[in-house]
């Protein structure tokens, strides 16, 4: 598959910011919880608390829903077929496809 994108232009005019106002309106834009400070969304964090909740309800959620049977600690296939464990995650093509291993293999 080929594709190409040209003949992109820009037109209106941009007047950017001044740095006096990129100081006073917008820095610093990320909030103490690693967001976005100017805008809100669905699920956006606001509180510590909220925070703890969201953790408890997904503990209860794991617990409610355990992982497949045939998973090893790391999320890994166990069934599937073992390579190399070499204590790290790594890829290896395998039968001419790409994995993801486990520290396990």
């Amino acid at each position: 598959m080929r594709f190409s994108i040209d003949n992109i232009r820009a037109t209106d005019r941009f007047a950017p910011p001044s740095e006096q106002q990129l100081r006073s309106e917008f820095f610093p834009f990320v909030d103490r919880y690693g967001q976005y400070m100017h805008g809100t969304w669905p699920g956006k964090t606001r509180s510590a608390g909220a925070i703890a909740a969201q953790h408890q309800a997904e503990l209860v959620d794991l617990d409610a829903h355990p992982g497949p049977v045939d998973w090893d600690r790391y999320g890994g296939w166990a069934a599937g077929k073992k390579l190399e464990a070499t204590g790290h995650f790594r890829t290896e093509k395998y039968r001419w496809k790409w994995w993801l291993v486990d520290p396990e293999g």
